[in-house]
């Protein structure tokens, strides 16, 4: 969602040509309102036997699909402590202690990013909470592709998978 009014002088934006592309700007001081980016965050865990994990939704967007934990980043968190929060939140485990970045996805919704994980769930059995339907884990043969939500999810297991497939 693009602002209405300059957050340098409150004057009032129009639209304008920026190196070949139009944006909205302040005829008065010459400040250009980018997009705003909503950042998010997922995590790609897998069992120690190789399975992914995934959650039903029970929130909307996407409720009744298949998608990876994850959620917004909050104003005073850093990425990777916004999904040690999702993991614990959707899961209702700690997350796992070796996180690495998978990726960085664009999702369908505009302005929407979303910052994807992987570790490896060790002790602890994920299980059903608020958020979710279903929490189960998935043999790379059986991920329910055609009910997955996010383009995050998909694209991040796609990567994920192509990385780690034997040749």
């Amino acid at each position: 969602m693009t602002p209405k009014y300059c957050a340098n002088c409150q004057g009032r934006l129009r639209k304008m040509s920026l190196a070949g592309h139009v944006r909205f700007g302040c005829p008065q001081c010459g400040l250009v309102a980018y997009g705003m980016v909503r950042l998010g965050v997922a995590a790609l865990l897998c069992t120690r036997s190789g399975d992914i994990v995934l959650v039903k939704r029970a929130l909307q967007p996407g409720f009744g699909h298949w998608t990876m934990p994850g959620g917004y980043i909050e104003e005073d968190e850093t990425p990777r402590q916004a999904v040690r929060r999702e993991i614990h939140e959707e899961l209702g485990i700690a997350a796992p202690q070796e996180l690495s970045l998978t990726g960085v996805y664009r999702e369908a919704s505009p302005g929407a990013v979303t910052i994807v994980y992987q570790g490896v769930i060790t002790d602890e059995r994920p299980h059903v909470l608020v958020e979710s339907l279903n929490v189960r884990p998935f043999a790379i043969s059986q991920i329910p592709w055609s009910e997955l939500y996010f383009l995050s999810t998909r694209d991040a297991l796609h990567d994920w998978i192509c990385r780690h497939a034997s040749y």
